[in-house]
């Protein structure tokens, strides 16, 4: 449902489309998630092909919106393992249930759903269930260990052509 998508097809269309183009055609703020290894994939795992912008070994996208019949929350965009997420992640230290998103005024703010090992924004924990932290352009979350970068579409742009 909400799963998150290769970053590449997006760098192609930045590359061939104007900035007002692309922004016209992509106005929903994401995160950009880091390619994941798992912990203990980390020492068997060899990689020949550097991951950066554009870079099809790994980099995703995962837009903040809600996935159609996803869940019955809708004041709110979750984050988790389960496939009834609006935010899908695929890892064993991402809860079914882990964080979620709340626009506000300002923008967005993000805080963890009581999960297990934890939500983080600009390397500040999320403790408590009243425990919420704004989202800026550039923001970098974890969700257990999935890091990714948050953006508004013109970011996301600026990022994808190298400007950021």
């Amino acid at each position: 449902m909400g799963t998150a998508q290769p970053i590449h097809p997006l760098f192609i269309e930045a590359q061939k489309s104007s900035r007002e183009e692309f922004l016209a055609k992509h106005t929903d703020p994401l995160f950009v998630v880091d390619p994941h290894v798992a912990e203990e994939d980390i020492e068997q795992a060899f990689q020949t092909q550097a991951v950066g912008r554009g870079d099809p070994t790994g980099t995703r996208v995962a837009w903040i919106r809600k996935a159609h019949g996803s869940s019955a929350l809708d004041f709110m965009i979750t984050i988790g393992r389960a496939r009834s997420n609006d935010i899908e992640l695929d890892a064993p230290d991402v809860s079914k249930f882990h964080a979620f998103l709340v626009p506000t005024a300002e923008g967005w703010e993000l805080g963890d759903a009581g999960s297990r090992f934890g939500t983080l924004v600009d390397d500040r924990e999320l403790k408590g269930e009243d425990a919420r932290a704004p989202l800026t352009p550039g923001s970098r979350v974890a969700v257990g260990s999935v890091s990714m970068t948050f953006h508004v579409p013109e970011t996301f742009h600026d990022y994808l052509m190298g400007k950021d």
